[in-house]
């Protein structure tokens, strides 16, 4: 089946610990519930159609930079320059169609275990001929050439901002990292007209920030739901049984997603040269091993406990009741998702 993208994206964005429901449809997790019967995924999800074709989606891209291109012209020639859009021609979109992801069957794990080392999506990335490669050619480069090197340096300024003069507005997380924040206006016309079309960085999220926030703290409500506390103890129980030592079925995941982190961090300057796929290497195969014995233990526990189905439920319900307490401000977002959408 083909994955709502953006309602995962959603849910990944808020933390959520259950990904493995994502493409339940029933399985042998025992699930009858799917993330898309969530009440919320029609907000999550507005403006934006999953049964879209790869042909429809690039249609799509290809209108929207093409119309980002045109009000770039138009900034640049107010700088007083001139400007050819610039297409971007062999820029194409693939998202693996007709690729499975079925974390919620048997034999999927047991080659797949949860997807992390490897997966179906690499193995077709992999399996793919290499593109010719192709030169793109700036049609404004004549121009440019033209142009004294002041001049030049006048260009690239209106064009993209000062990167001299360039500041970010910083915001520190509750871990003590620090995350920069887009500002289009120190962009140039590129900036501009990147807002123009997608409403800035974050599009119409940024003016429902705080619906966002409270949509999120909806799934840490249900981590303190009581009948999901009972449900992780009779899962990590089970796990216990099988040798393995979890709380909660989040953790089953975690220590996979730690190991392939620290292989990335402990890349050379070289192992980035040379190209190499670090999935492949003997290291990452060997954690590969116990994803999938940990994965076809996780699978049996969850379908013991009917644990895809009975979570879902508990989300569904607060979700539910969020939407009957929030209708119109919801209603307000999914329009300005739908008007971004049509540009």
């Amino acid at each position: 089946m083909r994955t709502t993208r953006l309602l995962l994206a959603a849910a990944a964005t808020a933390g959520l610990i259950f990904p493995l429901a994502a493409c339940s449809g029933g399985g042998e997790g025992g699930a009858a519930l799917d993330w898309e019967d969530s009440p919320l995924a029609e907000y999550w999800n507005a403006g934006y159609d999953p049964n879209l074709t790869e042909e429809e989606q690039q249609a799509q891209w290809d209108a929207q930079n093409t119309e980002r291109e045109e009000l770039i012209a138009q900034c640049m020639v107010d700088e007083g320059f001139e400007y050819k859009p610039a297409g971007m021609s062999g820029t194409t979109i693939s998202y693996g169609e007709d690729i499975e992801w079925e974390p919620e069957k048997k034999e999927w794990v047991e080659k797949y275990g949860y997807g992390i080392i490897n997966n179906p999506y690499n193995e077709q990335v992999a399996n793919e001929p290499e593109p010719e490669p192709s030169e793109w050619v700036d049609p404004n480069q004549e121009y440019l050439d033209s142009l004294s090197a002041s001049e030049q340096e006048a260009y690239w300024i209106a064009l993209y901002g000062d990167q001299s003069e360039m500041t970010e507005a910083g915001t520190v997380t509750e871990e003590g990292d620090e995350v920069m924040e887009y500002d289009w206006t120190q962009y140039g016309c590129q900036g501009w007209a990147d807002n123009e079309v997608s409403g800035g960085a974050d599009g119409p999220y940024a003016k429902y920030e705080d619906l966002l926030t409270r949509m999120d703290d909806l799934y840490s409500k249900a981590e303190e739901d009581p009948a999901l506390i009972e449900l992780d103890a009779k899962w990590s129980s089970c796990m216990a049984d099988a040798g393995f030592d979890f709380q909660k079925q989040a953790e089953a995941t975690e220590g996979f997603y730690e190991e392939v982190n620290k292989i990335y961090e402990n890349m050379t300057e070289e192992d980035w040269e040379t190209g190499g796929d670090p999935m492949q290497s003997e290291e990452a195969q060997e954690i590969g091993k116990r994803e999938i014995k940990t994965a076809l233990a996780d699978l049996e526990c969850r379908t013991k406990t009917n644990y895809n189905d009975t979570r879902l439920t508990i989300q569904f319900k607060l979700e539910e009741q969020f939407v009957k307490e929030n209708k119109k401000e919801l209603d307000e977002f999914k329009a300005a998702q739908e008007q971004a959408a049509k540009g």
